[in-house]
């Protein structure tokens, strides 16, 4: 069978599991109590959240039906990349609903996504370790790239989509432009392996915006927001794609840069609160640098406007990472 109607069927299925179960599990985790204020309206209703591990479920489902289909469309090597891939992306999402459940230091959310790395550095530790930059070429890092590079990119990857967080639909929206490029990447290149990866999340979240959109009636937590970064820096060692995939997590490592200029860069949320809501809707944003607040202080939005500019934002560099890519592979 065809790699690209694997991966489009694999995708198809993670894309109907979710938009199946999710309106179910919705009214499950609010039962049980797994709610969240949705700090960003005016009466802070309290929305469900782990909506992630649907997401994990579904995604991961899918994507162990591709490696255990019997057609023999892959090498074993290829596989075996996958399936470490896979297990490292399970562990950060596991990772993630725990930190859902019961809040956890943000030191280990970025120590533990980096030893789960070991997976992959094992899986890839005979594949090439130079990186293909535009205009300078490939540069190539020995071990320095398994051992630091691999296990760098994957905590770092997993916190950023973690924090460009908090707004309906913003993690699920920017996180499906992200995948949809990279798998858009992957079959121009002829690169399978990323498209496996990616082209299944991208179908999953597309599903789950569905509900996540505003108004959201559920929230993916850090459970779904560190996958999302662990799937594109997964895909991007696997499929030796790294540059187009920094391209495409720019708007969030600018996030995370820009609240890193505080004294306490984790703990603005608790010294100063969330953004403000007036009631006609408009946000007003709290005195720290953030990339969510830039617009905000720039012109009045609205939470879906707001929302709308940042996923605009993240096309600008999905299409420029897309761009790269053919010129530099």
């Amino acid at each position: 069978m065809n790699l690209l109607i694997m991966s489009l069927i694999i995708s198809l299925i993670s894309f109907i599991l979710i938009y199946a179960v999710t309106p179910s599990l919705i009214k499950k985790f609010g039962e049980i109590g797994l709610i969240v204020p949705d700090v960003h309206k005016s009466d802070a209703d309290l929305i469900p959240t782990f909506g992630g591990i649907i997401i994990l479920s579904g995604y991961a489902l899918a994507v162990i039906l591709f490696i255990l289909q019997p057609f023999q469309i892959i090498t074993l090597d290829i596989s075996f990349k996958i399936s470490a891939a896979l297990l490292t992306i399970i562990l950060i999402g596991l990772l993630g609903g725990l930190d859902d459940l019961k809040p956890i230091r943000q030191r280990y959310k970025f120590l533990l996504p980096a030893c789960f790395s070991f997976l992959i550095i094992l899986a890839c530790r005979n594949q090439s370790t130079s990186v293909a930059f535009p205009v300078i070429g490939s540069l190539g890092f020995g071990i320095i790239y398994l051992i630091c590079f691999i296990p760098l990119a994957i905590t770092t990857a997993s916190n950023f989509t973690n924090m460009l967080a908090g707004f309906n639909g913003i993690e699920a929206g920017s996180g499906f432009v992200a995948c949809a490029a990279i798998s858009i990447i992957g079959f121009i290149l002829g690169k399978f392996e990323v498209v496996i990866l990616t082209l299944p999340l991208a179908a999953a979240l597309l599903a789950f915006l569905r509900y996540n959109w505003y108004p959201s009636k559920i929230f993916p937590g850090d459970s779904g927001t560190m996958m999302i970064g662990a799937v594109i820096a997964s895909a991007a060692i696997i499929g030796k794609i790294e540059v187009p995939c920094m391209i495409v997590l720019i708007p969030h490592a600018m996030d995370f840069t820009l609240k890193l200029l505080n004294r306490r860069p984790f703990s603005q949320r608790q010294i100063y609160g969330n953004t403000a809501i007036h009631q006609n809707g408009i946000l007003y944003p709290p005195p720290y640098p953030a990339l969510l607040h830039m617009p905000l202080r720039l012109t009045k939005l609205t939470e879906k406007q707001l929302v709308k500019n940042v996923i605009c934002l993240e096309v600008a560099f999905a299409v420029i990472a897309i761009i790269i890519a053919i010129l530099i592979y």
